[in-house]
């Protein structure tokens, strides 16, 4: 359980995907969240995405989902362009999907963001879940964990030995000089399996997870901190990815939020008792009892009609956050 008085920090994800994913949103977005003071932006991170994935949104609402083109924005590329415009923000990849990424290249990619912006690049890794991205860039989908390992164990070998440097493991050896060298680069891990949390607490700096209850929240820290401990490495900050609604009532960021809960979740309770909905005060609320539990991030999707809704709540909720 985490001091109430420790530091807390909060991200907004853009809409790199679904029904808003165009140049204008992620830039307005972008610049709404720097504005008001939030401490990160976040995209996530797929390779094929089709038609039928469009109500997969990382922000948006199942009402906005018409017959716009199923864009998705790639992750690091994002994030390189966002940090040449925006001076402040933290920026962040979360469910980078490590076992379809070359460590070597990633490696350097990572690395010139991070150097270019002021080493404030975050990468929150995972092992991936659609076959479909596999299927697309010829990597054997049932081998998922076990390259994210390898290829996990690479990264921060080339992010934080010496150069020049080698490696090698059962899925990739290499030998080579990679620079520039990064500057502090925070490497998370998503994923609440016990494998996850087991390769959180060896690789990780930072941990995230997405859509539990406080209650299990709460154990999956304690089981994180247990392995943590085992391995012998030092505190890591502990992250909650959740969809937000804010409205000037709770019944109106009900009536907002309801179908894009559903369809999410197959249920509205489930929704609502994963997700944080209501008014400004109730959603406040929320982000306390998730505090108490142990998170130190919020990684906040926001559920609108159109922009200016999103927008809206995200500045709403700044002013009472910060």
């Amino acid at each position: 359980m985490s001091d109430s008085s420790s530091a807390v920090t909060y991200g907004v994800r853009l809409p790199n995907s679904g029904p808003f994913a165009d140049a204008d949103s992620i830039w307005r977005m972008g610049e709404v969240a720097e504005k008001s003071g939030y401490d990160m932006l976040w995209v996530h991170d797929h390779i094929s995405w089709p038609r039928e994935q469009l109500t997969h949104f990382a922000t948006g609402s199942i009402e906005a989902c018409t017959d716009q083109d199923p864009n998705f924005f790639e992750s690091l590329t994002t994030m390189a362009v966002l940090g040449g415009r925006l001076p402040r923000i933290g920026l962040g990849v979360v469910g980078l999907v490590m076992p379809l990424r070359d460590p070597r290249l990633l490696a350097k990619q990572a690395a010139t963001i991070n150097q270019l912006t002021g080493s404030r690049l975050t990468l929150a890794v995972a092992i991936g879940n659609i076959p479909a991205d596999f299927e697309a860039l010829d990597v054997p989908y049932n081998r998922r964990g076990r390259l994210t390992n390898d290829y996990l164990r690479a990264l921060r070998a080339i992010l934080d030995e010496p150069q020049p440097m080698s490696f090698e493991s059962e899925s990739v050896s290499f030998s080579g000089t990679f620079l520039p060298a990064p500057g502090p680069l925070p490497i998370w891990v998503t994923g609440s399996s016990e494998p996850g949390l087991l390769r959180a607490a060896t690789y990780g700096d930072g941990w995230m997870t997405v859509y539990v209850s406080t209650e299990r929240y709460q154990e999956l820290v304690t089981r994180l901190e247990e392995l943590r401990a085992e391995a012998g490495r030092s505190r890591m900050q502990h992250g909650y990815e959740t969809y937000v609604c804010v409205g000037r009532t709770r019944d109106e960021a009900i009536s907002i939020s309801e179908r894009s809960l559903v369809d999410k979740f197959g249920d509205l309770e489930k929704g609502l008792s994963v997700c944080l909905v209501g008014d400004v005060s109730e959603v406040a609320d929320r982000i306390e009892e998730y505090r108490a539990v142990g998170t130190d991030h919020f990684e906040l999707k926001f559920i609108g009609h159109d922009v200016d809704q999103l927008t809206g709540m995200a500045e709403q909720l700044a002013a009472r956050l910060y």
